[in-house]
C-alpha cells in the first residue's frame, strides 16, 4: 500500500467487464490513440531538465505516473525514457477492453457512503479519454463508469483521482493519481482510499 500524508491508496484491478443495457448510454468504445504522441506529451510536461527522461523527482508532479514508475521503468535505471513510455502506453491501447475499477472510500476508518469518486485522465490522454465516476454505497464501494458509456470500467491509462463528500467538500490535501491497468496485478481487489 502506498502511503500519502493523510490517506493511503492502492489498486488492484478486476477483469474487464461487458456492457449492461441502458438505452441512453453509448456502447463500449475503447479509444484508439497514438502512444508515441502521448509519450512525447508526457515528456514535454514532466521532463523538467530536458534530458529526454522523467526521473523519480520529476514524476512527483504526476501522481499517476509515480504510481506506475517501477512497472514502466523496465531497465530499472530510475528514469522513464520515451521507449519505455511508448511500450507501456501501447500495452494500454492494445489491451482492447475496459478495465474494471472499483473504489472503496474510508473516512476516519469507516466506509464512506454517498461520496463522489471521479477519475480524470492525465492531460496527455485527455483528448482520447473521458473522465469516469461513481458514487459510493453504504459500504463505501463504487464501480467506475466512463461518463456516457453503457459498461462499467475505464480504458487502461494514467488518471488523477478526486473524492468529494455529499456536501461537495473535496477530501485530501495531496493530489491522488493511479495507473489503471490489469497487467501484472492480482484480481479481486479495489482501489482503496483512506482519508
Amino acid at each position: 500500500m502506498r502511503t500519502f500524508s493523510r490517506f493511503a491508496a492502492f489498486i488492484v484491478l478486476l477483469i474487464p467487464l461487458g456492457g449492461c443495457s441502458k438505452s441512453n448510454l453509448q456502447p463500449v468504445s475503447v479509444p484508439n490513440y497514438d502512444p508515441d504522441s502521448i509519450s512525447a506529451a508526457l515528456l514535454q510536461q514532466y521532463d523538467q531538465n530536458r534530458d529526454g527522461n522523467i526521473d523519480r523527482s520529476e514524476a512527483e508532479k504526476c501522481p499517476a505516473l509515480k504510481s506506475a514508475f517501477a512497472a514502466i521503468d523496465t531497465d530499472q535505471d530510475q528514469k522513464l525514457n520515451k521507449a519505455e513510455l511508448v511500450t507501456r502506453i501501447t500495452a494500454y491501447r492494445d489491451s482492447g477492453s475496459l478495465v474494471s475499477a472499483t473504489v472503496q472510500v474510508y473516512v476516519k476508518g469507516q466506509p464512506a457512503a454517498d461520496h463522489l469518486v471521479v477519475i480524470t485522465p492525465e492531460s496527455a490522454f485527455s483528448s482520447s479519454f473521458k473522465p469516469a465516476e461513481g458514487k459510493t454505497d453504504a459500504n463505501g464501494f463504487t464501480p467506475l463508469r466512463v461518463t456516457g458509456y453503457e459498461a462499467l470500467g475505464v480504458p487502461a491509462g494514467l488518471y488523477s483521482i478526486t473524492v468529494t463528500n455529499s456536501s461537495g467538500k473535496l477530501l485530501g490535501k495531496v493530489p491522488l493519481g493511479q495507473e489503471i491497468f490489469e497487467s501484472g496485478r492480482s484480481s479481486g481487489g479495489a482501489i482503496e482510499l483512506q482519508f
